[in-house]
């Protein structure tokens, strides 16, 4: 039995999955044959997301997969938490809602809705979602309420005009609602940009200050051939009669429809009554919301519409236990990692975590490798140092390139993450450990479809790869094709991503929780 062997290293290939069609499959043309030496050396599996999902639906949900891995049972995201609550008609009897429309009506103030503008099914929020709060906004009766838009390269320019469009469509159809003012992301994230700029988008928003148009269709076609991402947009406020159209002033009541939050942190924190006011004052007497507790702990005066689920997952049972955790990503796909691992700052023996610097998914387009090379040289150093029981390697390259670029790019992102995997297998054998190489989803298998040529960029729910790397479970005899292995998985389905951090935890020889309810890989 393996156990008690460390560290043991979680390498996470985002966008790896695997599927017995050839015709648009990067991974397969790419010939990993590191991966495909290690996969018939070693215990393997294919893991499916769900029991429920058929292998081919597409699903763009990372966060998802990733709270699945690491709460050992199947989870339902935050996106369609609310999509439900919605449909159930309880959104409209929440208390924290109910107490925003309550001080904007009894303060004869305005509302102020915050957040991504994105499709139905986006990253970072959903667009039926903002609709939802304005309709229950006009049922009550309110008055005033202003959209501050965040804009982002998930939308190229052509689909965040046609979201504008749709919103300004709402609007009219509601009789309720202005766009205020409209941001590029990159202005308000942590690590992104200066205090400086921060200063300029929170201005916009909060004052009123900043490049005017007379329309946030305007502001985005007199932009769009200047400012190439649009996470790069300038702060820019709509006025009439030259006067910005939706200050935030004292009483009013504030909303970040995001369902994950995680982005919007610093500007968050900003509102809070909590914040260093000598940088930014603030407006007195807010009434701020979330959907979610993105930010622990939660700061003064910030109301969360809905609670997350408890802290029984991986980190917090290894942490439990006394265990070194160290975390590695690129600084943009960190902040998902992040926002599974709240809480640690109430918690003695907080995970430690690395990330490398990226502006935006143009970097792996341009030059993915010095990217891959610091993800997996911050991660052999860390095994190497033998600080560490548990090592999390999040690698989003072939992902993000399979998601925004060309066949031929996600091919060569293969080979290069495949090109690593010897060296931290490696390195992992030679302390003793235990390397897992998974994915939380697919991507780069199928991007294009069996019955045209159309390039497809989204991520799937094909079954990904586990690989279970140790001195102890190297086998005698190389397994069959990992094609036929395939080909057998789609009638046999029955291991799935839940599976892993029960395996994970026996490894350490610590109890299943009865919460999980994935079981053990290696039984």
């Amino acid at each position: 039995m393996i156990q008690n062997k460390k560290p043991v290293v979680l390498c996470v290939i985002d966008g790896f999955g695997l599927s017995s069609t050839w015709r648009g499959n990067a991974i397969f043309s790419a010939s990993p044959k590191n991966f495909f030496e290690i996969w018939g050396n070693y215990i393997h599996h294919l893991l499916a997301y769900s029991s429920k999902n058929p292998s081919s639906a597409v699903y763009d949900n990372p966060e998802r997969y990733l709270a699945s891995l690491l709460r050992g049972r199947e989870v339902e995201s935050e996106r369609e938490y609310i999509d439900n609550q919605i449909k159930k008609e309880l959104l409209s009897s929440n208390d924290v809602l109910k107490g925003a429309f309550k001080q904007a009506l009894d303060r004869n103030s305005s509302l102020h809705l915050i957040g991504n503008l994105s499709e139905d099914s986006g990253k970072y929020s959903n667009f039926e979602h903002l609709l939802s709060l304005l309709e229950l906004a006009k049922e009550k009766n309110l008055f005033r309420v202003f959209v501050h838009l965040i804009i982002d390269s998930t939308l190229d320019y052509k689909q965040i005009l046609k979201g504008i469009q749709r919103l300004e469509m709402k609007i009219n159809q509601t009789g309720l609602g202005e766009i205020a003012s409209i941001c590029g992301l990159n202005f308000i994230q942590e690590d992104k940009k200066s205090f400086l700029d921060f200063s300029k988008a929170y201005k916009a928003i909060v004052e009123g200050r900043g490049n005017s148009y007379l329309s946030a269709e305007q502001a985005i076609n007199k932009n769009k051939d200047t400012f190439d991402s649009p996470s790069n947009f300038p702060p820019s406020v709509v006025t009439s009669k030259d006067d910005p159209i939706g200050v935030i002033s004292d009483f009013d009541s504030i909303i970040f429809f995001n369902h994950n939050n995680s982005d919007l942190t610093k500007l968050i924190l900003a509102f809070s009554s909590s914040s260093d006011s000598s940088r930014l004052p603030s407006p007195k007497f807010l009434y701020l919301a979330t959907f979610f507790d993105y930010i622990l702990p939660k700061p003064d005066g910030l109301n969360v519409l809905f609670k997350r689920a408890g802290t029984i997952d991986l980190p917090h049972i290894l942490c439990g236990a006394g265990l070194n955790q160290l975390y590695i990503s690129d600084s943009t796909r960190m902040l998902s990692i992040k926002s599974q691992l709240n809480g640690f700052k109430e918690i003695s023996g907080q995970p430690s975590e690395d990330f490398v610097p990226v502006l935006d998914h143009k970097q792996y387009l341009n030059n993915p490798k010095p990217i891959i090379y610091e993800i997996f040289s911050k991660t052999v150093s860390a095994v190497k140092e033998k600080k560490y029981d548990f090592i999390f390697i999040d690698v989003p390259c072939i992902d993000e390139i399979a998601s925004n670029g060309t066949f031929g790019q996600a091919l060569n992102a293969t080979k290069m993450v495949d090109n690593f995997l010897p060296v931290l297998l490696e390195a992992v054998l030679n302390e003793g450990g235990v390397l897992i190489i998974t994915s939380t989803y697919g991507n780069a298998e199928k991007m294009v479809r069996r019955d045209q040529y159309e390039i497809l960029n989204g991520r799937t729910l094909d079954p990904v790869p586990f690989i279970l790397a140790s001195s102890e479970s190297k086998k005698e005899m190389k397994s069959s094709s990992i094609v036929s292995e395939l080909m057998y998985d789609m009638i046999t389905k029955k291991n799935y991503l839940r599976d892993i951090a029960p395996t994970i935890i026996e490894l350490f020889n610590l109890p299943i929780p009865t919460e999980f309810t994935g079981h053990n890989l290696m039984s």
